[in-house]
């Protein structure tokens, strides 16, 4: 009986450790959500052709490559904890929530700490509070908490914010506000009145021209001690969250919102990066916003 090749025993080994490693996993998922029951035509079914096609171990192996890689299964298959009786994706809306309050943490922390606002854009702050409102409005209509409670505690940090924006002279009348009153009213109407898809591509816009404003004070304005770097960092994780709960919740508007404004919150980002490695200002006049406060010597949070 002729004896078989290293090959072929390092091949038998492996398809076992994948057997058993497909098992293991089966097993774990098993105990943890209860039965999982996945309906026929989802992409991460083998059929039985498929199957046919390789050994056992090949077919594990296939099984445990379709579980890894589909992502999608998180849409449909019903992945429940015993213990707290929660779907997968409210898992994600909780985690995007979270960064979504702690984004402004650290904003927050450092204007009332310092009273400082160098740095910061009057125009992106007053966005955010015709934003804010829309998206509070948005997660009441789509009865998502985790929507709704971070939306609260980023009012508070924006209404905060513009209060030392006009304490430090960066404005006199509360007029300055009302551009931001009138896109609160005009996101809610598309929201309510056209539909989730036209409430996300018309809340991108003043998104994307906030953060694109606030980059354009980054690299011009002489002081930025009044911006967090931190904050820019939960931003864009924050963006990147919420864009995976509303692919697999398949939520149009926060899909189209969190699609386009990553880019424009990596943007800031990297000049907040930079300017706190020493580089500019760069250039000045039309996107510079000044500084109306005195100089004073802060450290950044």
């Amino acid at each position: 009986m002729a004896r078989a090749s290293p090959n072929a025993r390092a091949a038998t080994r492996l398809g076992a450790t994948v057997t058993t490693l497909a098992s293991v996993m089966e097993s774990a998922v098993a105990s943890m959500t209860g039965t999982i029951e996945t309906p026929p035509g989802t992409r991460n079914q083998a059929s039985p052709a498929a199957s046919a096609k390789y050994s056992p171990a090949g077919a594990a192996g296939l099984r445990l490559i379709q579980f890894a890689t589909a992502w999608d299964v998180l849409s449909v298959v019903p992945l429940r904890s015993k213990f707290l009786g929660i779907v997968m994706v409210d898992y994600i809306a909780f985690c995007a929530a979270v960064c979504s309050a702690s984004i402004s943490i650290p904003q927050f922390i450092l204007v009332v700490r310092t009273k400082v606002t160098h740095g910061l854009s009057l125009t992106m702050w007053v966005l955010s509070l015709g934003t804010g409102i829309g998206w509070l409005c948005h997660g009441f209509k789509l009865g998502v908490i985790n929507m709704i409670w971070p939306n609260f505690w980023i009012l508070f940090v924006v209404v905060t914010i513009l209060y030392f924006l006009r304490r430090n002279g960066r404005y006199r009348s509360v007029v300055k506000l009302l551009p931001g009153i009138a896109l609160a009213a005009l996101l809610v109407g598309l929201d309510n009145f056209v539909g989730s898809a036209a409430f996300g591509a018309a809340v991108i816009v003043p998104q994307v021209y906030g953060m694109m404003r606030q980059g354009l004070s980054l690299m011009r304005s002489p002081l930025v001690t009044g911006v967090s770097t931190g904050a820019w960092v939960l931003m864009v994780i924050n963006h990147a969250l919420w864009l995976t709960w509303a692919i697999m919740s398949q939520e149009i508007g926060t899909m189209i919102s969190g699609a386009v404004c990553v880019g424009p919150a990596i943007f800031v980002l990297t000049w907040c990066i930079l300017r706190a490695r020493g580089v500019g200002p760069v250039g000045s006049g039309k996107g510079a916003e000044t500084d109306a406060e005195p100089e004073t010597s802060t450290v950044e949070a």
